[in-house]
This record gives structure tokens, C-alpha cells and sequence, in this order.
């Protein structure tokens, strides 16, 4: 939540935003933990001592806000509605029918498919990415920007997590169904989870509002 919290106060323009994504990937976070990742992924302690806990609702809430204001912060971008042309998606229904495809692409990859829920999931947010840019121009390089900064921001949360608690990803992770594949001590589906989680919810609030980005110019006062 720290980053979240930074980027909170600073970019007051995008609080909404940040609110609004945040609280969409809490529900979703927790309820693909419940429903998919806790079965073949990865089986954390919460405080609570049950399947998933508050933990999993406070790490999704940070990674939707996180990844909804990260590219607009690191490249000093600000939102201006797009007039050039006619917003036909500005619906909640539009927004929700999106958060569904991913949920029910998940179940069919995950359920009717049988592979493993990193896969099924990676496969469900890689459709819709797709799907976006190819079919209502969500800028590629906003959707790679965010990614990579989303990942990039969660590998020192890892670094401290094991820092503290030596031995905590092998004792966590399902690793008979992974890669074993590790970043810099990170499980590289972690790092894949989090790109594609910028990727998705980076671009999404902004398609889905019909925003453009401009880069704020300094105003120089002439003497």
C-alpha cells in the first residue's frame, strides 16, 4: 500500500481512478484466489487462517489503483476527454461485461480446458489485451509501460518479504505446477501476473472513460 499511498497523494487528478480500479481488482484478486490460484498456485497463511483473508482484498486494492496511475505518473501524463470522436463504451455495463470475459475466460481455460490457473489466467488477460488494442486502440505503449512498471514496482515487496521471512516463497508456492523459474529470487509467474495485471488495468479505466493522455506543458512567465 505504501506506493499506493504516494501515488494517492501526488496525483490528485487521478484518485478516482485509483479508487475505482483498486476496488474492481480487490473483488476480482480475491475472488480468483478463492476460486482458481489457491488450488494450483500458491496457498499463502492469512491472519484469519482461512482459504483467502483481508490480505488478498488490501493486495488487489493496491494493484488495481498502483497499476491504474503508475504510467500516468512516470510519464507526467493527465487525462483529456477524447471529443474527435463518439465514446460509445462510457457504460458501466461496457466496463463490467470486460472484468466478466476475463472471469469466464479463466473458468473455460481453467475448468473445461484443464490447465493450470497462472495459464488459464494469463491466456483469459491476454485476449482481452489484445482485444482492446486491436479492436478499440488502446495505446500498446501504454499497456507495455504500465506492465513493466507494475512488475518492476512489486519485486522489492518480494525482496522484503523474504528478507524478513527467510524460506517463505518455498513454503507458499505450488512449485510441482510452475516453472521453478525464478527472477532474482521472485517466481517468474509472479512478475508475468503483474505485467499482465498493468497491461489489463493499466489502459483499462481510460478506454473505458474515452480519456487521451497529454503531456502537461510548464508555463513560462515572460519578464
Amino acid at each position: 500500500m505504501i506506493p499506493w499511498l504516494i501515488l494517492f497523494y501526488i496525483r490528485r487528478d487521478l484518485r478516482a481512478e485509483m479508487i475505482i480500479m483498486g476496488g474492481v481488482m480487490a473483488l476480482g484478486v480475491s475472488f480468483s484466489c478463492y476460486r482458481w490460484c489457491t488450488v494450483d498456485w500458491w496457498h499463502p497463511l492469512t491472519i484469519t487462517n482461512t482459504r483467502i483473508g483481508i490480505e488478498d482484498f488490501i493486495c488487489g486494492f493496491a494493484i488495481g489503483g498502483i497499476a491504474a496511475a503508475l504510467y500516468e505518473e512516470i510519464f507526467k501524463r493527465h487525462h483529456r476527454k477524447n471529443r474527435n470522436r463518439k465514446v460509445e463504451h462510457d457504460h458501466p455495463i461496457i466496463f463490467f461485461s470486460i472484468i466478466a470475459l476475463f472471469l469466464l475466460s479463466t473458468e473455460f481455460f481453467f475448468s473445461y480446458l484443464g490447465l493450470t490457473s497462472f495459464i488459464a489466467s494469463t491466456l483469459a488477460e491476454a485476449l482481452i489485451i489484445i482485444l482492446l488494442i486491436a479492436r478499440h486502440r488502446v495505446p500498446l505503449m501504454q499497456a507495455l509501460a504500465s506492465g513493466v512498471a507494475t512488475a518492476f514496482i512489486s519485486m522489492p515487496v518480494y525482496w522484503t518479504m523474504n528478507f524478513l521471512s527467510p524460506g517463505w516463497i518455498d513454503a507458499t508456492y505450488y512449485f510441482d505446477t510452475l516453472s521453478k523459474i525464478r527472477f532474482i529470487t521472485i517466481p517468474i509467474e509472479e512478475l508475468i501476473f503483474y505485467f499482465m495485471m498493468g497491461m489489463l488495468f493499466g489502459p483499462l479505466y481510460d478506454y473505458w472513460k474515452g480519456y487521451r493522455h497529454f503531456q502537461q506543458e510548464k508555463r513560462v512567465q515572460r519578464k
